[in-house]
């Protein structure tokens, strides 16, 4: 297929800020918020009384706030409330609660969207986590009997369901029948109790309980300390009682290095491999980060370098055969039957994560690997990076992954295309959760590859492959699907035999992960530097064929991985670029010659990617895009200032995120692909605002959220 780009500048506006206005009915009166939310903090006092010692570092406590499931925008935030009673708030996490009271929205619907009855039904929600220092805390009680019923803090106090203590037992997050002695602790972090505060006394605390940890095994991030803890699962709950845990779960090992499936022939292979047509400056860099490769074969293997992160430590079992393969189907994708495959024209090395060491003592030195794989990606300066490894642990819902928050800041503080594999779990049973993609396969700024069994058009899921969910606002995982290898039609590589190259049949994402991002970087190379990483996803999205497919199992579907300027000519429409809170992006579509037609059909894709806040999975992508199709830009504004609007990425008219109390997660969904049809006469001066969401709760932030939008005409 042979795709023309055309590249577009769009038109920066500032924004134009619309408050979301509350009907009184849709929250408390003042006179029964007081009393409730004033008995929720003597609850808490007398709870605070009954910790134990030292589980209150600094004299702070932690507690939970517990929203009306229809007030989730930031519109609604009760920052009044918070500040009146110098609370700090740490982070959220969703969760499933009864209300006391029936809340009808102006539509007339009940619960979720505007209430919940007192029918034994529970509904979704959001909570936060909330720092107060203990005297603040216990005075609570009495302070609220003192708001003014006009003040702002009791209006936001009214958006509350209750104040709670903290559970320990909420806290567990251990799989059924966890046997495990090693575990991860994540504890919040407060700044205004000091530099990592509250590692120091936790780890104090830890000790006391019968734990070991350390800060050697500790990764201390923004909002969130990650500490590896071992000792005994009975006093579990005793270790839970610091008030900042946030959650304790079994460590996990790392996955193992075995193909999913592998055929015990290979065939060898005469000479050595291809290598690539002579590279310049300007030619991508490649960061295949996996376990080992063989020493005799290095000067045979057409790579710019191999770099071992410990170079005194031995090569991890099997590691060779797997970094291999994994190298070779990132340079030269599947060997043909019959033939020589074009290798890559890139850089490409080869960084050694995985060694002897770091499966020793498998649950807790997994820190150590992804200590070395942040190393390699802040150090090596490469723009497409392959991890084909990672924690043998499954995506849960509202669990924080160590693992997927680094690696989602990394892609986007560096603006990398970077693939990981979706998990080799799929066979296992999906309506336990089994067979979900496994960590850290629900990064939302890298690309999750799944695979399929076989490069033909009557392509499936191959059945290992992991399926979705991920998580918000990038819940369609895998991102797509291609060539993995399967019995019937194994993924060829090289092998390394008896000092010699062997071909050998292979099946796995592992496999799937470094041809996807093989497709990528030849597209690079045929569209230019230009075209961002971003652009890069957004192309593959767009080109990816789904068919029937369940989205779930197959994301966008089967990506193209050959690119070739044969068959008929498709012309595309190119923005990108960034916007900041305050901004918003006109995108205006050019009329073809001779105006549109009767009929006209648009498909566009769209992808953004922003910084993450792993503290916060309300919003875990601290900023969103949006995104409004106007057949005319030139039409007088409604009363809001906005012109008329037609549906497109299914929302309909009118709609604007910022507006919205709803937070419905697909709506802001951080890829976004669709084709719809329209009446040409309708389209007088079409285009797309592309619009700012801000989402943290406390401040708005100066940082810019990136964007890549594709259009197709016809």
């Amino acid at each position: 297929m042979s795709v023309k780009i055309t590249k577009l500048e769009g038109v920066l506006l500032p924004d134009k800020v619309h408050v979301a206005k509350l009907s009184p009915d849709l929250h408390y009166a003042f006179a029964e918020a007081q009393g409730y939310i004033g008995d929720c903090f003597s609850d808490v006092e007398e709870w605070v009384r009954n910790l134990p010692p030292n589980a209150c570092p600094g004299g702070y406590a932690v507690v939970e706030c517990v929203l009306l499931p229809h007030l989730l925008s930031r519109a609604h935030f009760p920052s009044a409330f918070f500040d009146r009673f110098h609370l700090t708030v740490l982070g959220s996490h969703r969760l499933e609660a009864r209300f006391r009271k029936v809340f009808v929205s102006p539509d007339g619907g009940a619960a979720p969207r505007g209430g919940a009855p007192l029918n034994g039904r529970s509904f979704k929600t959001g909570a936060l986590f909330v720092a107060g220092r203990l005297e603040d805390l216990k005075a609570a009680a009495q302070t609220i009997l003192d708001l003014p019923p006009d003040s702002p803090a009791a209006k936001h106090m009214a958006y509350l369901e209750a104040v709670l203590p903290l559970d320990a037992n909420s806290r567990l997050k251990l799989s059924p029948n966890a046997q495990s002695d090693s575990f991860e602790v994540v504890l919040h972090r407060l700044a205004a109790g000091g530099k990592e505060f509250p590692l120091d006394d936790f780890l104090a605390y830890a000790k006391e309980a019968g734990f070991e940890a350390s800060r050697e095994l500790c990764v201390v991030g923004k909002d969130l300390i990650f500490v590896a803890a071992r000792g005994p699962q009975d006093q579990l709950q005793r270790l839970a009682e610091f008030v900042f845990v946030r959650e304790i779960k079994e460590m996990g090992t790392l996955r193992g290095l075995r193909p999913a499936e592998a055929e015990a022939t290979s065939v060898s292979l005469e000479g050595s491999p291809p290598t690539p047509s002579a590279l310049d400056e300007n030619s991508p860099t490649v960061a295949i980060i996996d376990a080992s490769l063989a020493e005799w074969l290095l000067n045979r293997l057409p790579i710019a370098g191999y770099h071992k992160c410990d170079p005194q430590s031995a090569d991890a079992p099997c590691g060779a055969e797997h970094g291999l393969a994994v190298l070779s189907a990132a340079i030269w994708g599947p060997w043909p039957e019959r033939g020589r495959p074009v290798a890559l024209k890139a850089r490409v090395s080869f960084y050694r994560a995985l060694d002897a060491d770091g499966v020793k003592d498998n649950h807790q030195k997994q820190y150590r690997v992804l200590k070395n794989i942040i190393k390699i990606i802040r150090e090596s300066g490469c723009q497409f990076v392959n991890i084909s490894l990672g924690p043998d642990t499954l995506v849960r819902d509202g669990v924080v992954h160590l693992w997927t928050a680094t690696i989602d800041q990394l892609a986007y503080e560096l603006n990398l295309f970077i693939t990981v594999a979706a998990g080799n779990n799929g066979q296992n049973d999906r309506n336990a959760g089994d067979a979900r993609i496994m960590v850290p396969a629900d990064s939302v700024n890298a690309v999750t590859v799944g695979a399929a069994d076989s490069p033909d058009a009557n392509w499936r899921r191959a059945p290992y492959s992991a399926m979705g969910p991920g998580r918000d606002p990038s819940t369609l995982k895998p991102d797509f699907m291609v060539h993995g290898g399967s019995k019937t039609s194994p993924f060829r590589v090289l092998g390394p035999g008896p000092r010699r190259f062997t071909i050998a049949n292979v099946s796995g994402t592992s496999f799937a992960a470094p041809y996807a991002l093989r497709s990528a970087v030849e597209l690079r190379n045929r569209l230019g530097p230009s075209f961002s990483p971003l652009s890069l996803k957004a192309y593959l999205i767009h080109h990816a064929q789904r068919e029937s497919h369940d989205p779930l199992e197959v994301g966008w579907g089967m990506a193209p991985t050959h690119h070739s300027d044969e068959g008929p000519e498709t012309s595309l429409f190119h923005f990108q670029g960034r916007l900041k809170p305050g901004n918003r992006y006109l995108a205006p579509l050019p009329a073809p010659e001779g105006g549109f037609g009767p009929t006209v059909t648009l498909k566009g894709t769209f992808c953004y990617r922003s910084p993450v806040t792993p503290h916060d999975p309300l919003s875990y992508a601290l900023g969103a895009l949006g995104v409004s199709f106007e057949p005319n830009m030139d039409a007088p504004p409604d009363a809001n200032g906005r012109v008329p609007t037609l549906p497109f990425f299914d929302l309909g008219p009118q709609q604007r995120a910022s507006d919205a109390s709803d937070w419905r997660p697909e709506r802001f969904a951080n890829a976004k692909s669709t084709q719809k049809e329209y009446r040409g006469e309708f389209l007088v001066k079409p285009g797309f605002e592309i619009f700012f969401i801000e989402r943290d709760p406390n401040t708005i932030e100066d940082f810019p959220v990136f964007f890549a939008f594709l259009l197709e005409i016809s």
